[in-house]
């Protein structure tokens, strides 16, 4: 077989192997590969730049990103857009988000947030708002945002998906997702009311369904955070609590994330011990410290100072989940 009679399938198969060598982080053997998908691609489409070729140049872009070949990244990137409007809108499409996620990658943040824009309109117009691509295209938006510190735009991109689905009675599966990102960028710009709304339904939706889940134990923490820097220690110390008991369940007493919130609950029994003088309440926040102290588990100094400096030991809101 000629380079010239090579398949789709064919050119489809070679194009999974340079993504199983990306995430295999075999980097340089993911650009060799990609070097050759383009020259047959090239050959297959008469030296031109049309569906297959562009699809291959982009991922012979990403691996020259991933090999840390950033100029020779954005010239080919730079290129394959040039010609991109000739293409058919898939094609355009693919073109532009693979682009955006090169300068996301290269922090070029202003400049990836304008093309994630282009490819949300692009996607409303031809697709509605409702459309998976059209929702995945609405998170890049949001993420950026959260990327730059901009997070009330990011909660008007995650209201916004929520609220269409909520208009077309999507079930909680579905929306659980949004409904995680929304609460933590509220958290994010100190509205404590509707992220507390929001915990709270996310917390009853594991509560029936998984409560070792990841996203459970996250809520729980990011609740006694909340409930703590409201001024609500008792509840703070309840879901500590709570978060602390299912971390030992999930983890293990001497796991990190156990120890952890090990010294979220110290933290926040030693300030109601100071406000009321709880003897009983100061003794069990000394002894958490140190049995975390004790272990043998590397807990970053951060944690450690900010208790010794009476600074919460509050854990970072996750990034944004993709639904």
């Amino acid at each position: 077989m000629t380079i010239g009679d090579v398949s789709p399938m064919a050119v489809a198969a070679r194009s999974n192997l340079v993504r199983l060598l990306m995430d295999q982080e075999k980097f340089e053997d993911a650009l060799q590969s990609a070097n050759e998908l383009v020259s047959i691609t090239r050959e297959n489409d008469g030296g031109e730049i049309r569906s297959a070729s562009a699809h291959a140049i982009i991922l012979q872009a990403k691996a020259l990103t991933a090999n840390s070949k950033l100029e020779a990244a954005d010239e080919i990137f730079e290129i394959i857009n040039g010609v991109a409007e000739g293409m058919g809108r898939m094609d355009r499409l693919s073109c532009k988000e693979g682009y955006a996620d090169f300068l996301k990658d290269c922090n070029r943040m202003t400049e990836a947030s304008v093309l994630y824009s282009e490819v949300l309109d692009d996607l409303k117009k031809w697709y509605g708002v409702s459309h998976p691509m059209t929702l995945r295209a609405v998170y890049n938006c949001a993420f950026m945002h959260c990327l730059a510190g901009t997070y009330e735009y990011a909660r008007e991109y995650f209201k916004w998906v929520l609220e269409r689905f909520m208009e077309g009675g999507a079930p909680e599966d579905v929306t659980i997702s949004w409904k995680i990102n929304l609460a933590n960028t509220y958290y994010e710009l100190k509205q404590w009311t509707e992220a507390e709304v929001l915990y709270e339904q996310i917390s009853m939706y594991y509560e029936e369904r998984d409560a070792k889940h990841p996203d459970y134990l996250a809520t729980l923490n990011n609740l006694g955070n909340l409930y703590l820097k409201t001024g609500r220690v008792e509840e703070s110390e309840k879901a500590f609590r709570e978060c602390l008991h299912a971390k030992v369940k999930s983890f293990g007493d001497a796991h990190s994330k156990t120890l952890l919130s090990k010294l979220n609950l110290a933290f926040s029994l030693g300030v109601a011990a100071k406000a009321s003088g709880d003897e009983e309440k100061a003794s069990e926040s000394k002894r958490l410290i140190e049995e975390v102290q004790s272990s043998k588990s590397d807990i970053p100094n951060f944690f450690m100072s900010s208790l010794d400096n009476e600074a919460s030991t509050e854990q970072v809101v996750p990034p944004p989940r993709s639904p």
